[in-house]
């Protein structure tokens, strides 16, 4: 969901102070962007301020909420928010640079009665950003926020109808061991009494009782799962609290925002219309103070957009870019540059598909789509090197990974990337002849045409074609009836763009189908507001990033019909993928880390085999930043913790 060749050159490293100066008017304890600091063995920079590029998912056209950055964790799900919240807000656990679990708010957790209770206990002197503490049933409150059923009222910010990607209780599987969070969010519990699972004996304590022991839960507890909640200022402002961060308020990371803008239009001060938030340190902070004392960050609606602006040495915010993901087609002329950067992720690109419509709720199309891509040569060619081709559910380097994997329709097949475009149209030959025989008034429109068709019919369109059903004759040449296949794609992207060109080319071609790409991210919305349910967006490309480097996010988090994310709906027909959740379940629950790699290996296979995605591409991060911008590490995770900030500082 993340998401021309141009001359590259060595920038001049400028730094400002702006409007950093006016901050001070808030009212807050903050300190001058352009104070002199220094540091054992390094001279730094006098000005300690950093702009950090970044590019929203799926802007809309007309904005309702701070554009495209989403602020309220309890409607979160992409990797640009999750970024700002890593630097905003605490949370119980994190992750290091190495993806080890380390402490946060919390300084101790520990597992019981076998796994399925945990306790956590919290820092000493946590406190929020106006200096009010924080409490153990601050974090509760962050966690019934995010589980409130009254988040999917319409009325809430980030539920808008018009605003793109628009989910809530997104993070509700993250929850779902928790006993009662599920009739919490369900509505089955009343407000009042919270989640049984869930106690607070004292202020510096949380315990978490288990449904079942699963292992897996301090990764989840590591993400913006445990947020805590200002529960004052909440009840102050509502839904809208995240409006007034500008007030210094319901903040605990290392940095807060401190103000929006526009500076195209000076008169804005309001987050509906900022094309730039503003954040300063966070005097309350309970880590290690960061040395970077404010951060800029202008938000693009393309990754070309901000790229060239990092090139030419400017920004929408007058002042040098200091940080910009780099588009994969620039990867080439990017690669060698000494300011250049890229990690492999634990992502997965992928083509989705509408289990619960046609064409893709036949297995044989959704196998031939999977088997008539050369994933090597498009990847290849497309990305440059800049993704690695992939036939894979689970990415390389979570365990579970299938080191043997082949591709569908079954195990006997070939582990290849090429594709196998042979069997690929003998699938949809196989499905032209059952619409001869029995024409199914769903599939058989974008298979042969829109109406019945006889044997007497077969005539190639395409010369290239095989000898099946097309629709109806005009004399002598063929024509097609058959029904658009669309291939959805977020224009945001222009990497996926080419792909899904690529890819729907392919499918016209080597299929005989009318495949289409469609660039509107719309689908966003579209997917996961349907989940269950036919939707125009029968297939679609986007992104996968883990939200904690464990096969279950790319299991049952993504497949079960209890998860927000289960967006193709696979979890919903019934027989082969009843079963294959049940062993995601048992996967989940399983204590021997060795069967549960075993185990989930075993699943990933299957999920080829059915073709519940299409994947082809385990991404690489692309970054380039100054050279005089020390310590910045991006992890796989792609997200910068929240206490790495520290690290990172201007050198003089």
């Amino acid at each position: 969901m993340r998401h021309t060749a141009v001359s590259v050159r060595s920038l001049p490293f400028i730094r400002h102070c702006g409007w950093v100066a006016a901050v001070v008017a808030l009212g807050a304890t903050l300190l001058s962007a352009c104070s002199f600091t220094s540091a054992t063995g390094t001279h730094l920079a006098a000005q300690q301020v950093m702009t950090f590029a970044m590019v929203p998912y799926n802007p809309p056209a007309q904005p309702t909420v701070v554009p495209n950055i989403i602020l309220d964790p309890a409607f979160e799900a992409d990797a640009y928010s999750q970024q700002v919240l890593n630097m905003i807000q605490v949370q119980l656990l994190t992750f290091d640079n190495n993806l080890n679990i380390i402490g946060d708010g919390a300084k101790s957790w520990k597992a019981s009665d076998g796994g399925k209770t945990w306790t956590f206990t919290l820092q000493d002197h946590l406190k929020w950003s106006d200096g009010s503490p924080m409490a153990a049933q601050d974090f509760t409150a962050g966690i019934l926020h995010q589980l409130d059923p009254a988040a999917c009222n319409t009325q809430t910010p980030y539920n808008d109808a018009t605003a793109v990607a628009a989910s809530c209780n997104s993070n509700a599987a993250f929850y779902s061991a928790i006993v009662g969070a599920n009739d919490y969010v369900n509505g089955k519990t009343p407000a009042s009494q919270g989640i049984s699972g869930i106690q607070t004996p004292d202020d510096k304590t949380i315990i978490f009782h288990l449904t079942d022991a699963i292992s897996y839960f301090p990764d989840q507890m590591a993400t913006q799962a445990s947020i805590p909640l200002e529960r004052s200022v909440f009840t102050k402002y509502g839904y809208s609290y995240y409006l007034h961060f500008n007030e210094g308020v319901a903040q605990s990371g290392p940095f807060m925002i401190s103000g929006w803008s526009d500076p195209a239009n000076p008169s804005v001060t309001d987050a509906q219309h900022a094309t730039v938030l503003h954040f300063v340190r966070n005097p309350n902070w309970w880590g290690k103070a960061p040395t970077l004392t404010a951060i800029d960050m202008p938000l693009y609606g393309t990754l070309d957009g901000a790229y060239q602006d990092y090139v030419a040495g400017h920004s929408i915010t007058g002042h040098p870019l200091d940080f910009v993901t780099v588009p994969s087609h620039e990867y080439p002329f990017a690669r060698d540059l000494p300011d250049f950067h890229q990690v492999q992720t634990l992502a997965i690109d992928y083509f989705g598909l509408d289990w619960v419509d046609a064409p893709f709720s036949t297995m044989k199309v959704r196998q031939a789509f999977d088997l008539a891509l050369n994933k090597q040569l498009l990847v290849d060619t497309i990305f440059q090197g800049a993704r690695t081709p992939t036939n894979h559910v689970i990415p390389q380097g979570i365990a579970g990974h299938n080191d043997t994997l082949h591709n569908p329709p079954d195990v006997s097949g070939s582990p290849a990337l090429t594709g196998d475009q042979s069997t690929a149209i003998q699938l949809i030959q196989q499905v032209a002849q059952s619409c001869v025989e029995k024409y199914d008034t769903d599939l058989c429109p974008y298979i042969v045409g829109n109406k019945p068709v006889t044997s007497s019919t077969k005539k190639a369109i395409n010369p290239n074609c095989p000898d099946f059903p097309v629709g109806v004759t005009s004399g002598d040449k063929p024509q097609s009836t058959q029904k658009e296949i669309d291939v959805w794609v977020s224009p945001a992207n222009s990497d996926r763009v080419r792909m899904a060109q690529a890819a729907a080319a392919v499918w016209s071609t080597a299929l005989c189908l009318n495949v289409v790409a469609k660039a509107d991210g719309s689908f966003g919305k579209e997917i996961t507001s349907n989940i269950g349910k036919p939707t125009k967006a029968a297939i679609w490309t986007q992104g996968w990033l883990d939200d904690y480097p464990d096969a279950q996010d790319f299991t049952t988090n993504l497949f079960d019909p209890t998860s927000p994310y289960d967006t193709t709906s696979f979890g919903f027909p019934t027989g082969t993928n009843a079963t294959i959740i049940a062993s995601m379940h048992a996967a989940d629950h399983e204590p021997d880390p060795a069967k549960r790699t075993a185990d989930l290996a075993q699943i990933e296979q299957q999920l080829v085999n059915v073709v519940a995605w299409i994947p082809y591409a385990q991404p690489k991060y692309l970054y380039r930043f100054h050279t005089q911008i020390q310590g910045l590490v991006v992890p796989v995770t792609q997200v910068i913790a929240d206490q790495s900030w520290s690290n990172i500082f201007i050198q003089g």
